[in-house]
């Protein structure tokens, strides 16, 4: 075999005439590759706009064909990140927070939280610093750290119903039901640019006044954007029912879980991972047989078929966008919320278990090996099946005691250094599960 660089050396000793044809066999051969490339990519566009009419019509066969089909264009991508995840390393001697550590450690998020509280004013959509989600982290966090007996717990209670408020407050605001999109216009960065992006979108199709109201985007056309903070919120004023027992938190987790079983499943895999989340919440919390059956179907249709059950990414999701790890832990925390509350003779429930520990096994052994990386997600998750007594059967295999340990010493020595090192949410979330017998 004569090596590639000495062939090449070889073709310029050749006849004019023989370069020539030469070189255009080698623009031929160019065209030919720049084609398949170009029509793989084409394919794949297509699978994707045919998946979102399948799940539109809730063909689970054909949801689960054609995400075998992009799988297969994929190729060598499949499951493969179009984003490469910064690992942080965890200090040998790191340990977690001691019981006493706890019951202090929320006090400085709780001053700042305070100290800031600027969704008690009620602000202008455009003037607002974080879309719903931060809020809901509030409300989670607040409630958690009450949950695990850390100091000041009126105060505590008093910020995560102020923050709640606001949540039901923003709802009312957009009069869908769902928790609604702030329109950050002028706002610098990204959320400036979706907001006149979505206006002049819908300005364009003279729609604006079904798309906008009040100043919030209050329909995402079945794409799924607006599933992610109506998860979140949801599931916090759901929280705060359960803390004050009042019904007013509780008429709004139930709007937002109405609206979303309305929505169909996208193909953003992780967008319905936040429904299955708020769902398999409500049912939880309310044992109306609904929710779960909705729950059950978003999973079906929005979380299984996206999942690699074979080859060296087997675990990961296929797309590359929902293969980062940070939106791989979105997914898992849909499922584990949905296993902890799946009866026992469910027929779907080894599915969704199986679905759960194999995305677990996958990610779970990275933490372990190469560090921390997005603690408020990865955290977040860890603590979630920590907290469920349901999930404390999950195999050994699945890595949790060993990927929790090290989130939580990770965490444990940024606060210890002075830092916060994530959201009030997932950090109530870690001090609540701390409390829980090793």
């Amino acid at each position: 075999m004569i090596p590639l660089k000495q062939y090449a050396q070889s073709c310029f000793k050749w006849p004019p005439s023989c370069r020539k044809y030469l070189l255009l066999i080698a623009a031929l051969a160019g065209v030919i590759l720049a084609a398949g490339r170009f029509g793989k990519a084409a394919e794949a566009a297509q699978s994707r706009r045919d998946m979102a009419t399948a799940q539109r019509n809730r063909n689970l066969l054909e949801v689960g064909r054609l995400s075998r089909e992009y799988t297969r264009l994929l190729g060598s991508k499949a499951g493969v990140p179009d984003r490469a995840t910064t690992f942080s390393p965890i200090p040998n001697e790191a340990t977690r927070l001691t019981a006493e550590e706890c019951r202090r450690a929320f006090t400085p998020m709780l001053e700042r939280l305070e100290q800031d509280a600027w969704w008690t004013k009620r602000p202008e959509t455009q003037d607002m610093p974080y879309p719903l989600r931060m809020v809901a982290s509030v409300v989670e966090g607040c409630l958690a750290a009450r949950r695990a007996g850390c100091d000041h717990p009126d105060r505590l209670l008093q910020a995560a119903c102020g923050a709640a408020d606001f949540l039901v407050w923003a709802q009312e605001q957009g009069g869908k039901g769902c928790f609604p999109y702030p329109a950050m216009r002028g706002k610098a960065g990204r959320q400036g640019e979706l907001a006149e992006q979505g206006i002049a979108k819908a300005t364009a199709q003279g729609r604006l006044g079904e798309v906008l109201h009040n100043g919030w985007f209050i329909t995402d056309d079945g794409n799924g954007d607006l599933q992610f903070d109506n998860g979140v919120a949801g599931v916090a004023v759901l929280r705060c029912y359960e803390a004050t027992r009042d019904e007013k938190y509780l008429r709004s987790a139930r709007a937002a879980a109405d609206w979303a079983t309305t929505e169909p499943a996208v193909r953003n895999w992780n967008y319905n991972s936040f429904a299955v989340f708020l769902l398999s919440e409500m049912f939880r919390c309310t044992g109306e047989r609904k929710y779960l059956v909705a729950a059950k179907e978003k999973a079906q249709l929005g979380i299984y078929p996206g999942q690699l059950t074979e080859g060296p990414q087997r675990g990961r999701w296929n797309d590359p966008h929902n293969a980062r790890l940070v939106y791989h832990y979105i997914l898992l925390r849909g499922l584990a919320t949905l296993v902890a509350v799946l009866p026992d003779d469910d027929v779907d429930l080894p599915r969704a278990r199986e679905a759960l520990v194999l995305g677990l096994q996958v990610r779970n052994a990275e933490i372990v090996r190469q560090g921390a990386a997005h603690p408020e997600t990865v955290l977040d998750t860890l603590c979630r099946i920590v907290l469920a007594l349901r999930l404390a059967s999950l195999p050994p295999d699945a890595g949790v005691p060993a990927a929790y340990d090290a989130m939580v010493r990770f965490a444990s020595s940024q606060s210890r250094n002075g830092s916060m090192p994530v959201p009030p949410g997932a950090w109530g979330l870690m001090l609540e599960s701390l409390r829980q017998p090793p």
